[in-house]
C-alpha cells in the first residue's frame, strides 16, 4: 500500500474517534445535568386531605390545575380553594396549614412560610429555633411555635390565637402581640387597634370548625 494512502486512512480513523469521544461526552453531559441530579428544587411542604374543588401549581409559574390526591409545593407553589374547597398544607417539619373555602395560599421558603392572599387558614406551627412569618396584604404575622388562624379579605386581615404567641406588623411598621384568647382586627389604611379577648365558644368555633358545643339550658 502507498504510504500515503495509509497516512490518510489512519487519519481519517483518527478523526472519527475524536468525534465519536466528542459526541459521547456531549450525551453524558447532557444526562448528568437534566436528570434531577441534585440542583433542581425539592419540595418543601404537601397539599393533601382535599375535599371539594382545589386547585394548585407545584411552584411559581407553573398552570394551576385540579388537585387529585396529594401535591408536592416547591417555594412559589400555590393551592387555592373553591366554595366547597378544602385541604391542608403540610411542610417538612410537622407544620401544618388547614384551608377553608374560597382561599389562597402560597408556598415561600427560608423565614416566611407562606403568604396568605385571601380566605381562612388554621395553623398549627411546629416550634422553631427563629421566627418564621406568615404574609397577608395587611401585614405580617411572626411566631415561633403556636396555633393560630387568619381570615383575610381585600380590605381586613383578622388574626384570631389559640396558643402560644403571635406578634402582627402592618405595613407601616407598627406592631401588636396576641396571646392565646386574643383577636386583631386589621383594616387597610387604619392604624392598629388592641386585641380583643374571645369567648371559650368562639375560640372553640374558630379552631376546631364543626365539633359539637355544650348545649345551653335555657330552663
Amino acid at each position: 500500500m502507498n504510504p500515503s494512502h495509509r497516512f490518510f486512512r489512519n487519519s481519517a480513523t483518527g478523526w472519527r474517534n475524536v468525534a465519536l469521544s466528542a459526541v459521547l461526552g456531549l450525551a453524558f453531559l447532557t444526562v448528568v445535568g437534566c436528570g434531577g441530579g441534585g440542583s433542581s428544587p425539592s419540595a418543601i411542604a404537601t397539599l393533601g386531605q382535599v375535599q371539594g374543588k382545589v386547585e394548585a401549581r407545584s411552584r411559581g409559574g407553573d398552570p394551576f390545575a385540579p388537585a387529585a390526591g396529594e401535591v408536592s409545593l416547591q417555594a412559589g407553589g400555590a393551592v387555592r380553594t373553591g366554595e366547597d374547597g378544602h385541604g391542608q398544607v403540610k411542610y417538612l417539619d410537622g407544620t401544618e396549614v388547614a384551608l377553608s373555602p374560597e382561599t389562597y395560599y402560597e408556598v415561600k421558603e427560608q423565614t416566611t412560610l407562606g403568604r396568605q392572599e385571601s380566605g381562612s387558614g388554621r395553623y398549627r406551627v411546629s416550634p422553631q429555633k427563629t421566627t418564621v412569618e406568615v404574609e397577608t396584604p395587611h401585614g405580617v404575622t411572626a411566631v415561633l411555635g403556636t396555633a393560630f388562624r387568619l381570615d383575610v379579605t381585600a380590605t381586613q386581615t383578622v388574626v384570631s390565637l389559640q396558643e402560644g404567641k403571635v406578634r402582627f406588623t402592618s405595613p407601616s411598621r407598627e406592631s401588636v402581640e396576641l396571646t392565646p384568647g386574643q383577636q386583631l382586627t386589621v383594616t387597610a389604611g387604619q392604624p392598629l387597634g388592641q386585641p380583643a379577648e374571645l369567648d371559650p365558644i368562639t375560640l372553640e368555633t374558630l379552631f376546631n370548625p364543626g365539633a359539637r358545643l355544650p348545649g345551653i339550658n335555657q330552663r
